[in-house]
């Protein structure tokens, strides 16, 4: 199971919170790992990145939606590769109606998302399945040391850190960190050639 794209938060029935992400990251590594011989479910939000046929596609939009259905799948799944930049945040209230311009002014408030990695790391530990549990880590600062507290408290076995800058972009400069210690630097490639380079590094440990 692969999770990509972004995810949106909705204030009203037209305007909402999300990110950048195009969703090439989590549609390459969902190709290549249909190339490798591996059934695939893809559960991705609204995004720009064609999907190579041959792999099974759930749309969602909301974070809660993906929670929803990254618990059902990912139970069921070898591997799960959480590439989806999914957001931390939603509106703590909806507007049924647009809201108009003509206020002077609007607070929101905001509560967070239940974390989908955490939850499968918690089935993880519990019930043995999903066997690997890979995440990514967009970090503005202290990308590795981050990106570590990330794999530890969410009980993941491998993390790619990388920065913002590969958000939307057509290449990605990585990181690949494993909870026993390993540690693999990229430099800029392509998303189709580092989707390449991430499972070749967990290939052994899914299978």
């Amino acid at each position: 199971m692969v999770t990509a794209g972004p995810t949106r938060e909705y204030l009203d029935p037209i305007r909402f919170l999300t990110n950048a992400s195009s969703g090439e990251m989590g549609a390459c590594l969902a190709q290549t790992l249909r190339h490798l011989g591996a059934r695939v479910v893809l559960i991705h939000g609204p995004m720009s990145a064609p999907v190579a046929s041959g792999i099974r596609r759930i749309c969602v939009v909301s974070a809660h939606q993906m929670l929803q259905k990254a618990l059902v799948w990912g139970q069921r799944a070898d591997a799960v590769i959480g590439a989806a930049a999914v957001g931390d945040w939603r509106f703590a209230g909806r507007f049924p109606r647009k809201v108009k311009k003509s206020r002077r002014s609007l607070w929101v408030r905001l509560s967070p998302n239940r974390d989908i990695l955490v939850e499968l790391g918690k089935r993880k530990r519990i019930f043995g399945r999903p066997k690997i549990l890979v995440g990514f880590a967009l970090e503005t600062e202290r990308l590795e040391k981050n990106a570590l507290r990330k794999l530890r408290s969410k009980g993941l076995d491998w993390v790619v850190a990388n920065s913002p800058a590969s958000l939307g972009g057509s290449s990605i400069r990585m990181t690949l960190l494993s909870a026993d210690g390993r540690r693999f630097r990229y430099p800029a490639l392509s998303k189709r050639l580092a989707a390449s380079r991430i499972l070749s590094r967990i290939a052994g440990e899914a299978s």
